[in-house]
C-alpha cells in the first residue's frame, strides 16, 4: 500500500527544509551554535565555549535529534547528566536494546564519515545536500550520473523503497556552478511534486 501523497510531500519538504536551512545556517555559524534545521524550529541557543558536546549536537546528531530531545539536553546542568543523555539517546535508537553493539549508531557514524570523504567541497560533506540524504537514507540503490541539457552535471539517486514514502524514489542533484557541490533539485517547496520522479 502506498502512503498518502500529502504525507510523502510533507516528509520530502521536511528533508528539503533540512537541506536548505542547514546549508544556509551551517556555513555562517560559530561551531557552538545549534543550526535551525527547519524541522525543529526554535531560537538559536549556545553551548558553553568549552563544552565537549557542541560538536555532538551541531554536527553528529543534528539531522536525527528531535526538538524535544534538544530541549531536554539544554536543561541539563552537568556534563555527567549530558553524558548519560548521550548514552540514552543512542540506546533509544538501538535495534537490539541492551546490547553493546548498536548497529544504528555505527551506521549513522559510517554515513557521516562516507559523506565527509565523498561529498566535501568548500564545506564538510555532511553539510551538503548529498551528505544529508546519504546520512538520513543510506546509500542509494542506483546512481545515474549524466551531463544535463543545460550543460551542468547531474545525478539521480534512486531508492527502490523508503519506509513511509514509497517505492522508486528518485532524488535529483545538480552541480549548478561546476564547483563539485551537487544541490538537490528543486530548491523551493512549490516545486515539490517534481522533487521525486516515478
Amino acid at each position: 500500500m502506498k502512503p498518502d501523497r500529502n504525507v510523502r510531500w510533507a516528509i520530502l519538504a521536511a528533508l528539503l527544509g533540512l537541506v536548505v536551512s542547514t546549508a544556509a545556517g551551517q556555513t555562517s555559524q560559530s561551531s557552538n551554535t545549534i543550526p535551525d534545521t527547519g524541522v525543529n524550529t526554535r531560537k538559536q541557543r549556545q553551548l558553553p565555549e568549552s563544552s565537549p558536546y557542541a560538536k555532538w549536537l551541531n554536527e553528529e546528531v543534528v539531522y536525527i535529534i528531535t526538538s524535544e530531545e534538544r530541549d531536554a539536553f539544554y536543561k541539563l546542568a552537568t556534563d555527567d547528566e549530558r553524558e548519560m543523555f548521550v548514552k540514552q539517546f543512542w540506546e533509544r535508537r538501538n535495534p537490539d536494546p541492551g546490547s553493546q553493539e548498536n548497529k544504528y549508531k555505527e551506521e549513522h557514524y559510517r554515513g557521516i564519515a562516507y559523506a565527509n570523504a565523498r561529498f566535501a567541497t568548500n564545506r564538510p560533506g555532511w553539510q551538503t545536500d548529498r551528505g544529508l540524504i546519504y546520512i538520513m537514507l543510506g546509500p542509494p540503490d542506483e546512481i545515474n550520473p549524466r551531463h544535463g541539457s543545460m550543460g551542468v552535471d547531474e545525478q539521480d539517486w534512486k531508492y527502490r523503497y523508503i519506509d513511509g514514502i514509497g517505492e522508486n524514489v528518485i532524488f535529483t542533484f545538480i552541480d549548478y556552478v561546476g564547483d563539485g557541490e551537487y544541490r538537490v533539485w528543486p530548491r523551493s517547496q512549490s516545486d515539490a511534486p517534481r522533487f521525486i520522479r516515478r
